[in-house]
């Protein structure tokens, strides 16, 4: 009787194992070379300048969001670095389309950020950003459970 119960058990375990919802697909370690017009974007009104920083209550949420600080800011500075570089040589700041031009031909990478997050440049000030989509961000957050402040919802 045990071992019937047991091989019971084990099926069930083995046919839940395909009806587990599929994993989603992590940013971790990607990179790309999207970077978006920082003067267009901003027009929106739901697109806002961010400060990459630690966030988070536990452990793991905070050694996540380090490493998306972390290797966004290293990726803007390598960028901000580049474009300071071109105002030596041409006594301004590249376009957005010669900045785009210096992101492809010098193959810099930026490392993927969340999805509601994006690499701007402001042709203006020279300066390479990250811009996030405040809605995107709330709708992702509401539908994953989790508050403003990054936290779980408590019921």
């Amino acid at each position: 009787m045990r071992f019937l119960l047991a091989c019971l058990s084990l099926l069930v375990c083995l046919g839940c194992e395909n009806s587990k919802k599929p994993k989603r697909e992590s940013n971790f370690k990607k990179m790309t070379q999207e970077v978006f017009d920082a003067q267009v974007e901003l027009q929106n009104k739901n697109i806002v300048e961010v400060e990459n920083k630690l966030r988070g209550n536990d452990p793991i949420s905070q050694s996540m969001t380090a490493y998306t600080a972390i290797t966004s800011q290293f990726s803007t500075m390598q960028a901000q670095q580049r474009v300071a570089m071109y105002e030596v040589e041409n006594n301004r700041y590249p376009t957005y389309e010669e900045f785009m031009k210096l992101v492809k031909g010098e193959g810099m990478k930026f490392v993927m950020l969340p999805p509601y997050q994006k690499y701007g440049y402001d042709a203006e000030s020279g300066r390479v950003m990250v811009l996030e989509d405040k809605k995107d961000k709330a709708e992702r957050y509401k539908k994953a459970g989790i508050n403003e402040d990054g936290e779980w919802a408590r019921d």
